[in-house]
C-alpha cells in the first residue's frame, strides 16, 4: 500500500506578494544609496548630480585644454599639413634634421630593411 502524497500546492498570494516586498525594498535600497551618494558628492566640495548631459566643464580645466574640443573642418587640418608631408626642408638645421616627403621617406625604409636586419629603422 503506498501512502497518499498531499498535493503540492502553493498559495499564490503569498509568492506575489514576497516579490512584491522584494521589488519594492530594491527601490527603495538602490533609491536611498543614490541619495547618500550624492549627500557625499556635494559634502565633498563636488556639484551636485543633476540627471543633465548638459553640465558645464569642470573648473579646473583650462580655455587651451577646451581649445582640442572644437569642431574644425577636416579639410583645414590636411591642406596645412600637406606642405611638409610633400617637400624637402629642414626641421633643426642645428641638429641635423631633415624633413623629406613621405613617399620617398617610405621608400628608404623599404631600401633599409632590405639591406638586411635593423636597417629599417629610421
Amino acid at each position: 500500500m503506498r501512502p497518499i502524497q498531499e498535493p503540492d500546492v502553493i498559495e499564490r498570494g503569498g509568492v506575489v506578494g514576497a516579490g512584491c516586498l522584494l521589488v519594492a525594498f530594491t527601490a527603495i535600497g538602490v533609491l536611498t544609496a543614490a541619495e547618500v551618494q550624492s549627500c557625499a558628492h556635494t559634502a565633498s566640495g563636488g556639484r551636485p548630480f543633476t540627471g543633465s548631459a548638459q553640465l558645464d566643464p569642470p573648473e579646473e580645466i583650462d580655455a587651451i585644454e577646451l581649445g582640442r574640443f572644437v569642431e574644425r573642418p577636416a579639410w583645414s587640418t590636411r591642406d596645412a599639413e600637406a606642405p611638409e608631408l610633400e617637400t624637402f626642408g629642414w626641421v633643426d638645421r642645428e641638429a641635423g634634421i631633415v624633413r623629406i616627403p613621405l613617399d620617398r621617406a617610405m621608400d628608404v625604409v623599404v631600401e633599409r630593411a632590405a639591406a638586411g636586419p635593423g636597417g629599417g629603422s629610421p
